[in-house]
């Protein structure tokens, strides 16, 4: 645990995220069954968004993303960690983490960081997830005072999967 002030991180989530990437080269595909015309069952479809198993999807997904984020006065904390982004206007400032379709949002100012999401809705589909509470096995507990970060359930879901559940607990791991 440690101080951090009063700031609370908010989680959205992006529907759909690889479908918004737009492709730069040219992509086709069979045409998928029960949709082909008589007759022309050899024609393809030329792709122009991506589609989830593409091996350009990801890519894609990103690069509108940080268009948007840039565009909406987002600038990169640091070019080597191409996840990170921050705003800053005066002492307001929002800090904002991707992860694939999941945006992590945390700054000192709650009704700035309303503002931030409504402006990231205007770019893709989203839900507002409200306050982290769980995300990628780690269980966060939000207190003015400090967040607290757990694998508790992730731990527990481990043991019981290797049946060792009733297992007795020690305070290393190895004599």
């Amino acid at each position: 645990m440690s101080a951090q002030h009063g700031w609370k991180v908010h989680q959205m989530d992006v529907k759909t995220a690889f479908l918004n990437g737009d492709l730069k080269e040219n992509v086709y595909m069979k045409q998928p069954k029960g949709f082909a015309v008589k007759g022309q069952e050899q024609n393809v479809c030329k792709l122009i968004k991506s589609l989830y198993g593409l091996k350009q999807a990801p890519c894609t997904w990103y690069e509108k993303l940080t268009k948007h984020l840039l565009k909406i006065k987002f600038e990169h904390f640091n070019l080597d960690d191409a996840t990170l982004f921050f705003r800053k206007v005066g002492k307001t400032i929002v800090y904002l983490v991707v992860y694939v379709d999941d945006l992590l949002i945390t700054g000192n100012n709650e009704s700035y960081i309303a503002s931030v999401k409504q402006d990231l809705k205007k770019g893709f589909e989203m839900t507002d997830m409200g306050h982290l509470h769980y995300y990628l096995g780690i269980e966060v507990i939000q207190d003015p005072k400090y967040i607290f970060i757990s694998q508790r359930k992730y731990i527990g879901e481990l043991l019981n999967r290797f049946g060792m559940i009733e297992c007795n607990p020690l305070s290393t791991p190895m004599e």
